[in-house]
């Protein structure tokens, strides 16, 4: 790793996945079992756990580069790329979940939003940025 490069990644197979997962059945069996609720309710908890179930099993990561001349990133179905001269700002919307949306407006114009899956905490985020000398402005995105 260059100097100066920060890096991020992201494993799906996590603590907080596994516990989102045994909180989501755990429900589904408890209102089956313990509560009598009808098998249809529980089936829909059950089968809203599928795609976290599968992430924990294949175990997909996520990375977020920022080097000295590229930002960059890679999530399990795609990857993206920018050059730090053409960063304008970057957006941080933040969220209920106490993470944050990156959106980086670029010097063409266009608004490029980076994957939320491979980003790092809102504020290690906002510290790597203004590190690199980005300008990062907190709050709703712009439109457009």
């Amino acid at each position: 790793m260059p100097e100066g490069t920060y890096q991020h990644v992201a494993r799906a197979r996590s603590a907080r996945g596994v516990l989102a997962l045994a909180a989501t059945w755990g429900c589904a069996f408890l209102l089956l079992l313990g509560l009598g609720a009808l098998p249809v309710i529980t089936l829909v908890l059950f089968v809203a756990g599928i795609p976290l179930a599968y992430d924990l099993i294949r175990d997909r990561q996520s990375q977020f580069e920022i080097s000295p001349d590229t930002l960059s990133w890679e999530v399990p179905n795609g990857s993206g790329e920018v050059a730090l001269a053409s960063v304008v700002q970057a957006h941080l919307t933040f969220r209920l979940d106490l993470s944050a949306k990156l959106g980086l407006r670029l010097t063409d114009g266009r608004l490029i939003t980076v994957p939320l899956s491979c980003l790092p905490g809102p504020h290690r985020l906002e510290r790597a940025l203004l590190d690199r000398n980005i300008k990062v402005v907190r709050g709703r995105q712009p439109l457009g």
